[in-house]
């Protein structure tokens, strides 16, 4: 047994009211394994539209082993291959567009292969024989420019006949310009003469290349039956599925060399996409159980958090489930436990343990209703009541059984089961404030005399108080009871200064400064005296002053004094204002 050191448990169980047996009966395989892949018994990924003619494809429409009169569909090939044969032209017409959605140089329409022509002349008679088919090429200038329009192809393959030597090179221009990726060489086939003598050259195609240039000596070389190999393009992106995924064009998240967008198409048959994001389901996140409260920034002992358990991420349909949870019960207490957003609006069971801390759920879609995938929903909540807590928000955290004991699980209601884990995700602790902050240093208590040329104020400096408290932030204040700054000079009389300091929560602690100012001055009179000869300029004599006051008064006062150098300060206390 696992020793809960105070923790909490609780649990969530998810069944249907039309069970036979026991709602927790498992049966690996099934929807536990998240991650097992629906594969057909073939894989077919999707080709580009607009293909016609797609050749040397077995289909329904074969009857043998034909390299013509395909009718394969975009969901039967994972190659295609596209053909320029140059048949049914017009006798030294120029191929142009031809095979490109446009016309050649006399109009003649031709499938779209993607595949324009610079430079290829056509010949329907000539003196040479066992061309491939009717109608080859040739350049008058000896070069013939094939571009490869919005696709890639991995491979070309041309028959060919010529008295010179021919040399074959791949481009990343759509032009044949610029530096070649690379060029290989075709051996002349017979010497000058009747063009009788074909042989096939094929050279595989750089990922990058969308161009091709075949050169030799002009009028001594044609070509007939140009096929370039196109490789899977399931998504008809017009780019090859392998490089649609190297460059991030596309995502292959299971890495079966499938672009996502065409893997989880059902009627291909492989993966499944249940909830319709073009992610193959295997390639999801796993199945989630979530708990998270709704504590804001201040909670009190006494106060309430709610705690709800969301389910996402399941794709196969479950029916019912039970939920297994735990937290501190010195800090909380389980109050209330209720169901969850439709379909999971049925809590026949739950059971609490408030001395361990400890709670089992069940919660369930209704009886009758067919089973789900939840992309996300509120499968049960859960209310606490807090008994305690600190700021760091250490021990108040909703908890799931520890591995090994009371297991989360989810049914489809026939025995298959689903086990979040380790996709458990337990809610996180909150701050609990109950204390009232503290105020220290304190400025003690101020009696002082009006000072003189003042009024009837007096200046006094007060340092605030330092504020503590466990939870920050912290609001600190002053008030005077005059309205006043607290730097303000203080009238005669007995002022309140009142210090205060709230923290998050509201807790608030105040305490007070009384600052007396006296209704007298004190004088300082500086005296010289003028020696005639019959005094020392340093000794000890009393003076008398007589002060007038504001209000038409003279205050006499007699007090030594002591003369250096002939002069001396006399300080008188009380002076009336």
């Amino acid at each position: 047994m696992h020793s809960f050191n105070q923790k909490f448990v609780v649990s969530v169980i998810l069944f249907s009211f039309s069970f036979t047996g026991s709602v927790f009966a498992a049966k690996k395989g099934g929807i536990s394994d998240q991650t097992t892949k629906v594969v057909a018994s073939f894989k077919a990924p999707r080709i580009s539209t607009g293909f016609t003619t797609i050749a040397n494809t077995a289909d329904s429409s074969d009857t043998d082993a034909s390299t013509t009169g395909d009718t394969s569909t975009s969901s039967e090939v994972n190659h295609s291959q596209r053909i320029c044969d140059f048949s049914g032209f017009d006798q030294n017409d120029f191929v142009n567009n031809a095979y490109n959605g446009g016309t050649s140089s006399n109009g003649v329409v031709k499938p779209n292969q993607k595949i324009s022509f610079n430079g290829a002349k056509v010949l329907n008679s000539y003196y040479g024989a066992n061309q491939p088919n009717l109608g080859i090429v040739y350049s008058p200038n000896g070069l013939i420019v094939l571009s490869l329009v919005n696709f890639s192809g991995i491979e070309i393959s041309f028959a060919y006949t010529s008295s010179a030597v021919l040399t074959v090179s791949q481009f990343i221009s759509t032009d044949g310009t610029g530096t070649p990726i690379n060029s290989r060489t075709a051996a002349a086939t017979l010497p000058y003469g009747p063009f009788n003598v074909w042989k096939t050259f094929t050279m595989a195609l750089n990922s990058n290349t969308k161009s091709i240039v075949i050169s030799g000596t002009p009028d001594k070389w044609g070509m007939d039956q140009v096929v370039v190999l196109a490789g899977p393009d399931c998504n008809g992106n017009n780019i090859l599925d392998a490089i649609d995924i190297s460059n991030g064009t596309s995502q292959d998240c299971n890495d079966n060399e499938i672009p996502d967008s065409c893997d989880c198409d059902i009627e291909i048959g492989n993966s499944r996409d249940v909830n319709g994001n073009e992610i193959p389901d295997e390639c999801e996140a796993p199945a989630t159980l979530t708990l998270t409260n709704d504590a804001g920034a201040c909670n009190r002992v006494g106060g309430s958090v709610n705690v709800d358990a969301t389910l996402s991420g399941v794709l196969s349909p479950i029916v019912s489930g039970q939920i297994y949870i735990s937290w501190n019960p010195a800090n909380m207490s389980l109050n209330s436990i209720t169901a969850g957003d439709a379909p999971f609006d049925q809590l026949p069971l739950h059971t609490i343990n408030q001395s361990a801390g400890t709670a089992l759920l069940v919660t369930s879609i209704g009886p009758g209703q067919p089973p789900v995938s939840v992309i996300s929903k509120i499968v049960a909540r859960m209310q606490f009541t807090i008994r305690g807590g600190t700021c760091d928000g250490s021990g108040t955290g909703v908890q799931f059984f520890p591995d090994g004991t009371l297991p989360t699980t989810f049914t489809d209601g026939l025995g298959s089961e689903l086990i979040p884990a380790p996709a458990l995700v337990a809610s996180s602790g909150f701050k609990v404030d109950d204390g009232a902050p503290v105020l220290s240093n304190v400025p003690a208590n101020v009696m002082v005399q009006a000072e003189a040329g003042m009024g009837s104020f007096a200046n006094v400096a007060l340092t605030p108080p330092t504020a503590t408290d466990a939870c920050s932030p912290l609001t600190e204040s002053s008030a005077r009871s005059d309205g006043a700054s607290l730097n303000a000079a203080f009238p005669v009389g007995t002022t309140t200064v009142t210090w205060s300091v709230t923290d998050t929560c509201g807790n608030t602690t105040t305490d007070t400064t009384t600052v007396t100012v006296n209704n007298s001055h004190t004088g300082e009179f500086k005296v010289s005296y003028s020696n005639n000869g019959s005094y020392a300029a340093s000794s000890a004599r009393f003076l008398t002053l007589n002060i007038h006051g504001a209000n038409g008064y003279t205050l006499k006062a007699s007090q030594p004094v002591t003369l250096v150098n002939g002069a001396g300060t006399i300080t008188l206390t009380d002076l009336a204002v």
